[in-house]
This record gives structure tokens, sequence and C-alpha cells, in this order.
């Protein structure tokens, strides 16, 4: 199990990552004879945003059976917002299973810190994203491009749930980051930067 779980760490810190840094290292040399460079500072920020996304790619799509965060209670596919969620998790707190309970907390929290990073990089990195409407928007779509992705792959067999609640889960996260990011850390950025995208 430790072996399935390590190849998809592999494919991102093997591939993944040395390809960006090339790739990055080969942009940053164009743009220096040009002189358009960005900072050292917007370049990882940057590299971790691409680490980020490679690791909730490899979070919400590598099969749940390999991932220990499977529960076969749970309904394949959920398409009622929040009352799925909230009977599962007042179950859980009268059930002396602590399983369960971890599991329900696990899903929320999970879910809501899952999407929280977005909400703090995208502003930082895009100018676009200054506006709540934009990174809601964003949110939005890429939690619902995971589901539609999880439904396609059970038809191939994998274990992941589609679930609406993790659509709004996702995107209550991607809110919280964007308010942390512009209400206190924005605030307290003394280096000038521009948006390295």
């Amino acid at each position: 199990m430790q072996i399935q779980l390590l190849k998809p760490l592999l494919f991102i810190f093997g591939i993944i990552l040395p390809t960006w840094i090339i790739y990055r290292w080969i942009t940053g040399t164009r743009n220096k004879i040009n002189g358009t460079g960005d900072n050292f500072l917007n370049e990882l920020i940057l590299s971790v945003f691409v680490l980020y996304v490679s690791i909730v790619l490899e979070v919400t799509i590598v099969p749940a059976s390999i991932s220990g965060l499977n529960n076969p209670r749970e309904p394949a596919l959920n398409v009622i917002p929040v009352i799925n969620t909230y009977k599962q998790f007042i179950s859980t707190l009268a059930e002396t299973n602590k399983t369960d309970t971890g599991y329900a907390l696990e899903n929320i929290i999970g879910n809501i810190l899952l999407f929280l990073p977005l909400g703090m990089f995208l502003p930082y990195l895009f100018r676009a994203f200054n506006s709540i409407r934009n990174l809601i928007l964003i949110c939005l779509l890429g939690s619902l491009t995971i589901e539609l992705t999880q439904l396609i792959l059970r038809q191939f067999g994998t274990y992941r749930t589609v679930d609406i609640d993790d659509i709004i889960l996702n995107t209550i996260g991607g809110i919280l980051g964007w308010l942390i990011y512009t209400k206190l850390i924005a605030k307290y950025l003394v280096i000038k930067r521009k948006p390295p995208l």
C-alpha cells in the first residue's frame, strides 16, 4: 500500500517539479535577457503553487482505496447539498465508533483546507483574483472538475465518492484563504512585487 501511495509522489517530485523548474529557468533566462525577469520570491511562490496543485490532484484523483480515505458506507453520488454531510456528522457524534467521527470531521475540515491555499496563492500570483467573484468562480470550476473526474474514474473501478458538498466546502475554503490573504497577509507584504504570470 505504501509503495502504491509513493508512486504519485514520485511522479510529482520526479517529473512535474523538475519539468516546471526547467521551464521556468528557460523562460526566466529569456526574460532576464529582455529585462523582464521576476524576483526570487515570486519564482519560489509560483513553484510552491505548482507543487500545491500537483498534490491536490494526487490527493483527489488517486483511488481512495490506496489513500486510506474510502468510506464504504458513504453513497457513491450525492447531489443534495448539505443534508448528507449534516446527517453524517450528527450520526457519527452519537456513535461510539471514533473512526466514523474522525472520517466525518476529516471530510468537512479536509475539503475546506484543501482549497484554502488556493485562495491565498491566486490573488498573490494573478491580479484577476483580487476580485472575490473571480476567485469563487475558479474554486467552483476547479472543484467541479475534480468531482466530474472522480465520477468518470468510478466507471473504471476507483472508489471515490462524488459529492456536491465537496464543491461547497472547497469553495468555502478558497474564500477563507482569499480573506486571510487580502485582509491579513497582503497588508503586511512590504516587498514590491508584480504577479509572475
